[in-house]
């Protein structure tokens, strides 16, 4: 089904469970809509995962990332002397 403003587009899942789930991605006037499972030969692989069926909301999340936070300059400190405390505490605990 591809008309002028609506198509099927097949692809593949992404997320980190490892199954791969073959999928069909309904787009309109250029904004996921839907997504199905592909038609697999092979009966095992007619699913989708809890995540490829949340793709949708993954997409058009509005906290979602819009820029690659590769190199961004991140900027960590601690207090030690707090670490110091809490494991000073700890220890007490369980020292007779």
């Amino acid at each position: 089904m591809t008309t002028a403003n609506k198509k099927l587009i097949p692809t593949v899942c992404h997320s980190a469970c490892g199954s791969v789930c073959g999928l069909l991605a309904h787009v309109e006037n250029g904004v996921l809509t839907k997504i199905e499972a592909q038609d697999m030969p092979d009966p095992r692989h007619r699913h989708i995962c809890a995540r490829g069926l949340s793709t949708i909301q993954m997409v058009y999340h509005p906290d979602r990332l819009l820029s690659s936070s590769y190199g961004a300059r991140v900027i960590a400190s601690h207090s030690g002397s707090a670490l110091n405390r809490s494991s000073s505490a700890a220890l007490a605990s369980y020292m007779p």
